[in-house]
């Protein structure tokens, strides 16, 4: 695991630009502070089960990693061993824009912990289905909606990924988009080989979507238009002036998705954020809520 988070560090810094926090924490170390970690499986489809996470575990690491704790073990990239293996990752879709008009990027954490946490959101949950529909109209993918890219700056991220290089080879470039052109062609002719249904793709792409997940927190990438937003926002409010949570949310016109395919064309699941800002702008603005309650 540490080798694999190392050289996921070195390659944001070398092929994207980007620094990364990372680091382990011992479960155990999690616990003596008063945490615990409980997962659960959360089937989304036929072909995919997520895991959730309760119990407080998650967020305390995250709070520790960010906080410079001792407990943590540190990760920056410099560690010796192999590189990570991004052999199975993949962008190559356009943005994806639901025919409901717009995605909401939406993060939902509880005022109260334990049980009465998690009951609150399982009340929340039922506030977004009446606002904006149940999980198949809240979807933000659908096979309709899925187009292949075609302009070579929409599979750069993938070449500098796979390559560790912020300027990939002409090959490394060349391979991305003939295999990109290949599978837009055999989708089209619904070819069956290998035991792989390319008819069908998109439709098991869409159903394969990682858009409402659970950590402590409910955090959601939901199709949603102007008029579903503002239900949103009204029932969330409440719930906020209620005393009951606090939430973070970020609109945009599109949605991006990124895939991790272990058997072409069979096994394959995709990660979806919002636009221009997604989870990480809806955190933010959960963040600065926070602030603003404890500083009004």
């Amino acid at each position: 695991a540490k080798t694999a988070l190392a050289g996921t560090v070195r390659m944001a810094r070398e092929a994207l630009g980007l620094e990364m926090r990372a680091g382990l924490v011992a479960v155990e170390a999690l616990r003596e502070a008063g945490a615990d970690l409980r997962v659960g499986r959360v089937r989304m489809s036929d072909g995919f089960h997520q895991a959730a996470f309760m119990g407080g575990a998650a967020a305390l690491a995250d709070a520790w990693l960010k906080g410079g704790d001792a407990r943590v073990d540190r990760v920056d990239g410099t560690e010796g061993g192999g590189e990570a293996d991004f052999g199975g990752l993949e962008c190559r879709w356009q943005g994806v824009r639901p025919v409901q008009g717009g995605v909401a990027a939406l993060i939902v954490e509880p005022r109260q912990k334990g049980d009465a946490g998690r009951a609150e959101l399982a009340v929340v949950l039922r506030e977004v289905e009446t606002a904006l529909g149940t999980v198949m109209e809240r979807r933000p993918v659908s096979a309709g909606t899925l187009k292949l890219a075609q302009d070579a700056s929409e599979l750069e991220g993938e070449a500098r990924v796979k390559t560790g290089r912020v300027n990939p080879s002409w090959w490394a470039r060349w391979v991305v988009r003939f295999e990109t052109a290949v599978g837009r062609l055999i989708m089209a002719r619904k070819v069956k080989v290998g035991g792989a249904d390319w008819g069908r793709y998109k439709d098991d792409a869409a159903a394969n979507t990682d858009f409402e997940k659970l950590d402590d927190a409910l955090r959601m990438v939901v199709a949603a238009g102007p008029d579903a937003v503002v239900r949103l926002r009204v029932k969330l409010d409440e719930a906020v002036a209620a005393g009951r949570i606090w939430y973070g949310l970020e609109v945009s016109e599109e949605c991006r998705m990124t895939c991790l395919v272990f058997v072409r064309g069979r096994q394959h699941f995709h990660f979806v954020d919002g636009a221009g800002g997604g989870y990480a702008a809806a955190a933010s603005a959960l963040k600065a809520a926070k602030a603003a309650a404890v500083n009004p």
